[in-house]
């Protein structure tokens, strides 16, 4: 239950207005219990974030996973700036 507190205590240790992050499976960890998209939401309010999110775009929307996969999410990508890598 501590996992957003904790993953948001990090970002605030660091003493920058902007910060790039790798490697973000772990958030969709079903055990943990986080909202991945108002956790990034929450840490943007104050600085700069860059994210991967290794996923894809999909009719508006961000995807992680694929449907029936434990750790699936489609978000709506509204007011997200996106820069999309293939």
């Amino acid at each position: 239950m501590a996992a957003s507190d904790l993953i948001t205590d990090l970002f605030d240790s660091q003493e920058s207005p902007a910060l790039a992050v790798d490697n973000t499976e772990i958030v969709f960890d079903r055990s943990l219990m986080l909202n991945p998209l108002g956790l990034l939401q929450a840490v943007s309010r104050t600085r700069l974030l860059v994210w991967s999110w290794n996923g894809f775009i999909e009719q508006g929307h961000i995807v992680y996973a694929f449907p029936g996969h434990p750790e699936y999410q489609r978000l709506p990508a509204r007011d997200m700036a996106l820069i999309v890598l293939t």
